[in-house]
């Protein structure tokens, strides 16, 4: 009997246990929740720029910071507007751009490492967490607002990178929300072209995680931005209104990224298929 059979059971019911947990329907319901996400974060992100453009005013006298705040609101505005639009974009290049595998045991290696990174991501964003809390100890007295801005800091490095793993992982346990299926005829050749394709198509498809996630944390970003400057003890620096631009316009990033990657996809595939002939 094979020693290590009792391990390879476990990893099997452990990848069945997260396909249901991490099912497509799950990825399915959770992208017009992100949309929804979207929308709110950025209305929220606009009045939080007005907010903290008018605290850096009052402390620092600076009036051009009113002109920033303007073009800032005007950013999140239209960026939101492209994100949106190109969301569907993003759905489409999907779904037009079948690929095949020769068995499913690569996609639950793919979504095995992903869930590995997800760990990995955690463990050390929390150890970096701590580790910062300590030093900031060892240098400043506590108080409330300066552990909530800790806590708050912890939360804006993690949550990114777990929920891009989170859905990644779920794309690919579930290959066929990548418009990838099983086919155990396909040439290895084909095959790593698929490969290829699987990653290119599963950022395409978490366009959304990226248009609510990132939003929602460059807006809890202006949040804590906004706590620190009505504390006069601590130099205020407003930040976050990047992140919530970026947010807001990765569904068009993606889309130009992915569209250059699948010529030369396209091109790998058309030179495959002059050798055959």
């Amino acid at each position: 009997m094979n020693p290590m059979s009792h391990s390879d059971a476990i990893v099997d019911e452990l990848v069945e246990g997260l396909r249901t947990l991490l099912s497509k329907s799950f990825f399915e319901k959770s992208e017009p929740l992100f949309e929804t996400v979207a929308g709110y974060a950025a209305a929220s992100a606009a009045v939080l720029v007005v907010a903290t453009t008018t605290v850096f005013v009052v402390r620092t006298q600076s009036y051009i910071e009113i002109l920033m705040g303007a073009a800032a609101i005007l950013a999140i505005a239209i960026c939101h507007y492209l994100g949106r639009k190109f969301l569907g974009n993003c759905r489409n290049l999907v779904a037009q751009n079948p690929s095949s595998i020769g068995s499913a045991e690569l996609s639950n290696v793919l979504g095995l490492i992903t869930l590995v990174l997800f760990g990995a991501v955690i463990l050390t964003s929390l150890y970096s967490a701590l580790y910062s809390s300590f030093e900031f100890a060892n240098m400043i007295e506590w108080s409330f607002m300066r552990v909530l801005n800790l806590v708050a800091h912890a939360v804006i490095d993690i949550v990114p990178a777990a929920l891009c793993l989170v859905y990644l992982t779920s794309a690919f346990f579930n290959p066929e929300l990548i418009s990838t299926s099983v086919v155990e005829t396909t040439a290895p050749s084909q095959v790593a072209v698929s490969f290829l394709a699987m990653w290119l198509k599963a950022g395409a498809r978490l366009a959304p995680m990226f248009f609510g996630g990132l939003t929602a944390v460059g807006c809890l970003s202006l949040a804590v931005s906004l706590v620190n400057g009505l504390d006069e003890s601590v130099a205020f620096q407003p930040y976050g209104t990047e992140s919530v631009i970026a947010g807001l316009i990765s569904p068009l990033a993606i889309y130009l990224i992915s569209i250059f990657f699948y010529l030369l996809i396209d091109l790998w595939r058309a030179i495959l298929s002059l050798r055959k002939t």
